[in-house]
């Protein structure tokens, strides 16, 4: 009997965590995005070429670059990824 209890248990917990889950999924898709706007389009030259944890290690990799001729300019950006920072580079 104390197995079924605890089984049932576990079982309505994790079924009740997956409600709120999907509803938190379903508020979270009626929320506006940042990311819509026409300010935060990548320059039609201009691609992500990575993704960095810091601003430091971004202008280090967009320097090399530059300095070895991959590309001619580069900026490094936080508007693409929340938490991040992206190498956006210009041939």
């Amino acid at each position: 009997m104390r197995t079924w209890v605890r089984r049932a248990t576990v079982a309505g917990i994790i079924a009740m965590s997956m409600l709120g889950i999907g509803a938190t999924a379903a508020n979270a898709a009626d929320a506006p995005r940042h990311g819509t706007t026409t300010s935060s389009v990548v320059h039609p030259n201009g691609y992500i070429y990575a993704v960095y944890a810091d601003n430091l290690d971004c202008e280090y990799a967009g320097a090399q670059g530059e300095m070895y001729g991959w590309w001619h300019s580069y900026i490094c950006d936080n508007r693409y990824y929340p938490g991040y920072i992206a190498l956006v580079i210009y041939s």
